[in-house]
């Protein structure tokens, strides 16, 4: 939700429901079916952004218990993430020290995946 809140905050809009506004989308609501660990894609992280130089570049698993998605980026965000379908599954702000928003719930990953420890532990030495 961190996601779609911060783009609203700034001005962006939203995709009230991903699979009426984006017919070819992949599904994006993994409840209730699934546990919150369950993988249900990949997204593609950018390089040169904060969360490539947290977990790298390319493909990363991930859960996703969404049914909303980010429309039009808010002035001053970037989308570094994407599903294969082009839904926006992260945020950056570069010109802030640190703002970045995952559509996904790391939380949920950490024990399987090192890379989603590493974006909360990131978070953590950025509030510190």
């Amino acid at each position: 939700m961190a996601c779609r809140v911060l783009n609203v905050a700034l001005g962006g809009t939203l995709y009230q429901d991903i699979s009426t506004h984006i017919p070819h989308a992949l599904r994006h609501d993994f409840r209730p079916e699934h546990p919150p660990e369950y993988l249900g894609h990949d997204v593609t992280v950018q390089s040169g952004t904060l969360l490539s130089s947290i977990v790298g570049p390319g493909r990363l698993p991930v859960n996703s218990l969404h049914h909303q998605a980010v429309a039009d980026l808010a002035p001053g965000l970037i989308a570094a993430a994407s599903a294969p379908d082009g839904v926006i599954e992260e945020l950056e702000a570069p010109e802030k020290r640190f703002v970045l928003a995952v559509q996904w719930h790391p939380e949920h990953l950490m024990e399987d995946d090192i890379r989603m420890r590493q974006i909360l532990e990131a978070f953590i030495r950025a509030a510190a």
